[in-house]
């Protein structure tokens, strides 16, 4: 029931496409003539376009129709006389946005959006796409996947003209993405200077990293590593097993806990700062492929292999390589890797010449003039690393802030300024104080007529020690200067003197202290949490400590050390050391072949000047 009068009407499409039902619905909506604010609207019917516009009184109205993918159109000043019918035509907009969808397996919902709007809905099939009927305008192009695997792929920006057909293709993504880096294309060169085989299988790009991305995806992370250029099997098609991986080879090392070697893997002809040590590594190429697990050691033969945890494939269309590896393969001599830290883990991609078999199959790199099948721009040695172009992707540190950038690529691989090259994912990022270990002697021995009482202490750091001391006093005295305390290389030691005129043998206290280039320092012994700021300790190493653990032996003086060696215990050389710290070296070519044992008998003897 309503008062007034009824429009009647009709909505035609000017276009092929809706040359029969269904029709687009249209919007009727009627305003008082030159007025925004319509008084009564209707839809236009699917099946013949019909529409009735109920409750109109008699007047000057203006009647608009408009339909999404169609120009509206208005009849202005119509004079409604109670019962009246119209017939409206819309002419279709005629710009066009298409293109092909890849993988083109994957069953896609594509839009075209304006100003957060839908204006156009595009019909798949086949890897392909076609969005019509649309105005004039800069559009977002959104595709959503309809499986969970995938990510919703968005452009924005696209300026489309009146009547113009424009192509936007659509590389859809897998889901998962946790971390991701761009390189710099054109930088597959090492040092800089490097120089591809001249072989035409060696195509330029095919060395050349352009980004990696790396997704958690349940129980794996995949590495997706672009590549400028991948070529097809009509260019080269060795790789029996992982096409068409036929002259790539990819390391992935990991740094995600303490320890790790030093050493890249064999016949890469590197190695790695002391803060970016490898805990596990991914080799790939299209012989082989392997997880290696270094056990924190530098030897590569006590690194654990496991073949099975890794995939490998490689799309030349896209030029894109993927591994993935198997979480619960990450497993070294720490036990498992604590994938809870993943932000904090730190990732080298390395991307190198395939040749030969096995995880050390490189190709080299030569010195002299570039040929067929070897890389140019190396020394005459093995100085020189065989790695072409790398990607670094350091994690963020302790506190969730990005880790600071390393050395650029053409620095950590210029064999000229160091060898073998070390490389880094990060700027050196020290939080760990030195480590300090002392072995309290049976005895402390000082050698008559000399001026010092020899102390020896190991100290290490994960970068290096900066400087390092040794704090003495007599109990119940001051604490005297400071010593410095100096590395000694053949005994792999931190080493110095107590004045031996000034210390009382059988009355005496000493601590050390030691710190590195970024300032973390420590105090052994430590009397203080780890967590805390660093203090000198509450009851150091001493001759009367209450902690049985620290207490010293007295000093004894002595005159002489007499040391016999059985020639037949070494086959090079042998190194005694004497209370002063004097190290004398017996080689074995300097003794008759009719000697069975050195003796060697050590005087005490004056100070110069005594």
């Amino acid at each position: 029931d309503f008062s007034g009068g009824a429009l009647y009407g009709t909505v035609h499409f000017d276009d092929p496409q809706f040359a029969n039902p269904p029709y687009p619905a249209a919007q009727i909506s009627v305003y008082p003539a030159g007025e925004s604010l319509a008084v009564a609207s209707a839809v236009s019917s699917p099946e013949d376009g019909s529409f009735i516009v109920a409750g109109l009184d008699t007047g000057i109205y203006d009647i608009c129709a408009s339909a999404n993918g169609f120009v509206p159109e208005t009849l202005q000043n119509f004079a409604f006389d109670g019962n009246d019918t119209v017939e409206i035509t819309l002419e279709p907009y005629t710009g066009t946005i298409f293109g092909v969808i890849s993988p083109d397996s994957i069953t896609v919902w594509v839009f075209a959006l304006a100003e957060g709007d839908t204006i156009g809905f595009g019909d798949t099939a086949a890897g392909e796409y076609e969005i019509t009927h649309l105005p004039e305008g800069v559009y977002s192009v959104v595709a959503v996947p309809l499986v969970p695997e995938y990510s919703v792929w968005e452009t924005s920006g696209v300026a489309l003209a009146e009547g113009e057909s424009l192509r936007v293709d659509i590389r859809l993504e897998m889901a998962g993405v946790v971390r991701e880096v761009e390189d710099a294309v054109g930088d597959d060169y090492g040092p800089g200077w490097y120089l591809y085989p001249t072989d035409q299988v060696f195509v330029p790009g095919v060395f050349d990293i352009t980004y990696v991305k790396i997704r958690d995806i349940e129980d794996k992370y995949q590495f997706e590593i672009g590549v400028r250029e991948i070529p097809d099997s009509s260019v080269v098609w060795w790789s029996p097993y992982y096409p068409p991986l036929n002259l790539q080879k990819i390391d992935i090392y990991i740094d995600c806990h303490s320890g790790g070697a030093r050493v890249a893997l064999p016949n890469r002809n590197a190695g790695f700062v002391a803060t970016d040590a490898s805990d596990f590594a991914i080799s790939a190429d299209g012989w082989w492929k392997g997880l290696l697990a270094s056990n924190g050691q530098d030897i590569f033969s006590n690194f654990t292999q496991n073949v099975d945890a890794v995939e490998v494939s490689a799309d030349t269309t896209n030029n894109r390589i993927y591994i993935s590896v198997d979480k619960s393969a990450l497993v070294d001599n720490l036990g498992m890797a604590d994938t809870a830290n993943f932000d904090q883990w730190d990732f080298l991609v390395v991307m190198m010449g395939h040749d030969a078999d096995g995880v050390e199959g490189v190709r080299w790199v030569n010195s002299g003039t570039n040929n067929q099948w070897q890389i140019n721009g190396g020394a005459d040695g093995d100085i020189d690393p065989n790695i072409i172009d790398l990607v670094a992707m350091p994690g963020v540190d302790q506190f969730g802030n990005p880790k600071e950038p390393g050395r650029s690529q053409e620095e950590m691989l210029d064999y000229t300024i160091q060898t073998p090259v070390q490389l880094e994912t990060h700027r050196s990022y020290d939080i760990s104080p030195p480590v300090i270990e002392y072995q309290i002697p049976s005895q402390i021995v000082h050698l008559a007529g000399r001026r010092g009482v020899y102390f020896e202490v190991k100290i290490d750091d994960d970068v290096a020690v900066e400087r390092a001391f040794l704090f003495w006093r007599n109990v119940g005295g001051e604490w005297q200067a400071p010593v410095p305390l100096g590395f000694r290389e053949r005994v792999g030691a931190f080493v110095g003197d107590i004045p031996a005129e000034a210390v009382n043998p059988d009355s005496f206290e000493f601590y050390f202290y030691a710190e590195d280039p970024s300032g973390n320092a420590t105090y052994l012994p430590q009397d203080y949490p780890d967590t805390a700021e660093p203090e000198p300790p509450t009851y150091p190493f001493s001759t009367v400590s209450p902690v049985p653990t620290r207490v010293v032996p007295p000093i004894t003086e002595i005159d002489t050390v007499e040391i016999s060696l059985a020639v037949n215990t070494f086959t090079d050389s042998v190194a005694e050391k004497f209370p002063d710290g004097t190290i004398f070296v017996v080689r074995r070519e300097d003794i008759g072949s009719w000697v069975d044992t050195v003796h060697i008998r050590y005087f005490a003897c004056a100070p110069e000047g005594k």
